[in-house]
């Protein structure tokens, strides 16, 4: 941004200043002020033309590909540049700047690789959950999006991974129930992303503006569709996935906001993907006094907490894998052994990173972002 070309570089100096000669009795504290100064301006500026329409857009990075034809045709323009003018030289920069920061970016969505099939990734947010699925049918899912901690750190976190798979559009986000480490980071995306609409439990979108007062106005703001949901539920997608609200009732149960999270089954081919938020409590024990559903992947209820009864919900629904979404907490290695004793695979966002699981016709594979499975060996 030419506007604020100026104090960036300000920032810069004055901050190495500090850090080369801090050592001179006076001289760090002039410049941190004068450092301080200029980030202020920044800010400022910032601020004061956000709101303007067309002064900013999100948008994912370029693909390779892209990258590479830029910075080659950069390379060659130094090479050329030597040898015209300035006026020309500065005209050819900006269309440059122009090609690769505007139009590139708006044009950028077919260059990007869709797997056939269904992809559900649980994201790395820390202790909290989001889990990002995406439909044959193109459309984009997210099931909760939230963490302790920024809601800012945890947006970028999720946004990272959703622009790292061209994806400018939610069609639909669910908010599992009232808790902010499931939610924290809805106003982050509704303001980056087309967010089509946005769907609670009945009994949660009623208390709405009494519980999630920020949450309601993000929403307002961004005039985004509210779509209430209770057990009974179902969607049947083109493409074969059908997806089911398991719970809560449409009045809720009595208990914790916990107990009254939005369980949603995920059915393609022969594969079933079980997303119970972080219920436990009285909605637990109405789950499992029903009829078992035996599921290729659970995501352990409450990230994993004993409270949810893991061995008890592993044996109801006989997971092949289970999928933990935590921080780094105490005693998740024997929560880890509890679902170990009834799954073949157990995988934790805090040792695996983003859990991708990739279904389609053929196969279904488990793609972690590092190491290996905490699994028994097959």
């Amino acid at each position: 941004n030419l506007m604020l070309y100026i104090p960036i570089v300000i920032v810069m100096f004055s901050g190495l200043s500090i850090w080369g000669l801090g050592w001179i009795p006076g001289l760090a504290l002039g410049f941190a002020k004068v450092c301080a100064a200029s980030l202020a301006f920044i800010e400022g500026v910032v601020q004061s033309v956000q709101h303007i329409p067309g002064s900013h857009c999100w948008g994912p990075g370029l693909p390779g590909g892209w990258l590479v034809l830029l910075y080659s045709v950069a390379v060659l323009g130094v090479y050329c540049l030597k040898r015209i003018c300035i006026a020309y030289r500065c005209l050819l920069v900006a269309l440059w700047l122009v090609l690769g920061g505007v139009v590139l970016p708006l044009l950028y969505g077919p260059s990007f690789y869709r797997e056939t099939g269904l992809r559900c990734t649980f994201i790395a947010v820390g202790h909290g959950t989001s889990v990002l699925l995406e439909m044959p049918n193109g459309q984009n899912w997210l099931y909760d999006a939230g963490a302790l901690g920024d809601p800012a750190i945890v947006g970028r976190r999720i946004s990272e991974l959703l622009w790292s798979r061209g994806i400018k559009r939610i069609d639909r986000l669910l908010v599992s129930h009232a808790d902010a480490d499931h939610y924290n980071a809805v106003p982050y995306l509704l303001d980056r992303f087309d967010v089509k609409s946005i769907s609670f439990p009945t009994h949660m979108g009623k208390r709405l503006a009494k519980d999630c007062a920020d949450l309601q106005r993000s929403i307002l703001l961004n005039d985004c569709r509210f779509v209430s949901l209770q057990s009974g539920d179902a969607w049947q997608l083109t493409g074969g996935v059908r997806v089911q609200v398991l719970h809560p009732p449409v009045d809720g149960v009595t208990g914790t906001d916990n107990a009254n999270s939005l369980v949603l089954l995920v059915e393609y081919q022969t594969e079933r993907i079980l997303l119970p938020g972080d219920l436990e409590g009285v909605g637990l024990e109405q789950l499992l006094a029903s009829k078992p559903i035996n599921c290729s992947v659970l995501m352990a209820p409450h990230h994993g907490s004993f409270h949810s009864a893991p061995k008890r919900i592993a044996q109801w629904c006989q997971p092949e894998r289970v999928v933990i979404s935590s921080g780094d907490k105490s005693g998740l290695h024997q929560v880890i052994g509890e679902y170990r004793s009834e799954a073949e695979e157990v995988w934790s966002t805090t040792e695996h990173g983003a859990i991708t699981i990739a279904i389609n016709a053929i196969e279904t594979q488990v793609v972690p972002w590092c190491q290996k499975p905490s699994g028994r060996d097959r």
